[in-house]
């Protein structure tokens, strides 16, 4: 959960802005403090569910996010996204390499239902890492892959066959 944009959930604006801001690496310190990896027998695919503390002043949010990897190329999730939900809503400079963009859809049908999640992805592409990565939000700003979280299977599932089926490469 993210405490401080429940408090700031005034305006949308309000929360985009803040959302953005636990996530860029600007004035952030980031640390990695959880991680489950996984091989799913039912897809041959490889992912890293990583928990991180994103510390500003003296005030600490958890983010989970889903890493893919072996991938062609660390927009891999940025493409499937785009391949199969059209434009994205917002992008910003890459928190991992300013080279690869943040990409935001803000109001994605992702499970086939009415329920519309805050999707961002990201990616690295460097001598000591190279993952495409995915975090998924409800309207309200709460982690929906964080452990314990009803729908954490159901979207791991979703996002593993997205990548499965992410279609042509885009460079976004």
């Amino acid at each position: 959960m993210l405490p401080a944009i429940t408090l700031l959930m005034n305006s949308k604006l309000k929360f985009l802005r803040v959302l953005c801001s636990y996530l860029m690496l600007g004035l952030m310190v980031v640390s990695c403090t959880f991680t489950q990896e996984a091989v799913t027998p039912k897809y041959d695919i490889r992912y890293t569910l990583v928990e991180r503390a994103y510390v500003e002043d003296n005030d600490t949010t958890y983010v989970t996010e889903m890493q893919f990897e072996p991938i062609a190329s660390a927009t891999d999730i940025q493409s499937a996204f785009f391949n199969n939900f059209g434009e994205w809503d917002a992008r910003y400079e890459g928190k991992y390499n300013p080279l690869i963009n943040q990409v935001i859809w803000e109001r994605c049908k992702l499970l086939g239902t009415h329920e519309e999640f805050y999707i961002i992805t990201d990616g690295e592409e460097s001598a000591t890492e190279y993952f495409s990565a995915v975090m998924v939000f409800d309207q309200n700003g709460n982690d929906l892959l964080k452990e314990g979280s009803p729908l954490r299977g159901a979207l791991t599932e979703r996002l593993i066959v997205l990548m499965l089926n992410k279609g042509p490469h885009r460079n976004l």
